[in-house]
């Protein structure tokens, strides 16, 4: 009872006239049939439209991946690496399988990933082929969508030390 008087008190109370007003104001006027059935055709050709934009987008990003498989990683193609992580689970082991897979192992050895000065004041490394560091990177992307850039960058330092160790 006591909730239901605290809330009669804050109802504010209009005159009919403003009453009709709002509720007119605020109605949506009826569409005949036709108007209706206009509108509809407008959004389906709106969304043809949208469909055909999207299968051309997709369309050239297979022709531009179908480019990049041409090229060979190692002897193998962009198709021949997805399908080999493809039942992996953990990023460690899809950086393992495709660094292993299109890099030489003395390349894992004695190289980086970018080249730069070690923070821990080790000695220089020259760097891994850019263009197959991001086709990894790439690899890793798709199989775990997920995951960040210093995620990816991390899995294949482990890797990397891996091979330094001799645990590959």
């Amino acid at each position: 009872m006591y909730y239901c008087n605290n809330l009669y008190r804050q109802v504010t109370v209009l005159p009919a006239d403003d009453v009709r007003e709002i509720v007119k104001a605020t109605m949506v006027p009826k569409k005949t049939f036709e108007e209706y059935r206009e509108y509809v055709e407008e959004e389906l050709k709106q969304l043809k439209r949208r469909v055909r934009q999207l299968e051309k987008e997709k369309q050239q990003q297979t022709e531009k991946r179908g480019e990049a498989s041409d090229s060979n990683y190692n002897g193998f193609t962009l198709e021949q690496l997805y399908a080999l992580v493809k039942c992996t689970d953990s990023p460690y082991t899809t950086a393992k399988i495709a660094m292993t897979t299109i890099f030489d192992h003395e390349d894992l050895k004695t190289k980086s990933i970018s080249g730069k000065n070690p923070s821990q004041g080790g000695q220089k490394r020259p760097a891994l082929n850019l263009e197959y560091v991001q086709v990894v990177k790439g690899i890793m992307k798709e199989k775990h969508p997920g995951i960040s850039n210093t995620d990816t960058t991390n899995r294949m330092q482990a890797v990397l030390k891996a091979a330094r160790l001799n645990r590959l």
